[in-house]
Parts: C-alpha cells; sequence; structure tokens
C-alpha cells in the first residue's frame, strides 16, 4: 500500500506569528516568524493570498503564498 504525504498541518486563522525553518536557507536566514498578511490579490473569498515572513537573524522580510507553507519539501513548523 503506497502511504500519502500529508503536508504542513496548520489552521489559516493561526498563521500569523507562527514560527517557520526553511528547509534550505534563504539568502542565509533558516528561521522565519509570519508577521501578517501581505496586500496582494485576494482569492476567491475575498481573503489575502500572501503572508510576510521575517527572518529572525536579519530582519528580511520576504512575501509568498500561504499555502506554500504547506509544502514539507520546503519548510518545517517551528524552528529546527
Amino acid at each position: 500500500m503506497k502511504q500519502r504525504t500529508i503536508g504542513n498541518r496548520f489552521s489559516r486563522r493561526y498563521l500569523i506569528g507562527s514560527k517557520w525553518t526553511a528547509v534550505s536557507p534563504i539568502n542565509c536566514d533558516k528561521h522565519f516568524v509570519v508577521t501578517g498578511w501581505a496586500d496582494s490579490p485576494k482569492d476567491c473569498d475575498n481573503t489575502p493570498d500572501c503572508v510576510t515572513l521575517e527572518a529572525i537573524t536579519t530582519g528580511r522580510k520576504r512575501i509568498i503564498l500561504w499555502r506554500a507553507l504547506r509544502k514539507t519539501s520546503l519548510w518545517r513548523t517551528g524552528w529546527r
């Protein structure tokens, strides 16, 4: 029987303030915190589609689709 890979499980409601670790460092940054919803196009239910991540060590900010955090090949929950 083939095992189904389940991505990171989280509720969109509790995303702000959550901590994430990049599987491979992004511009030498590995640990991030979600600081808020980004001004971006809205999805079908008129809610933002992107979040702002802030690197803990450098303070650099980047905007990504919130659904990208579900990919375990890119992100891990918490700081590891």
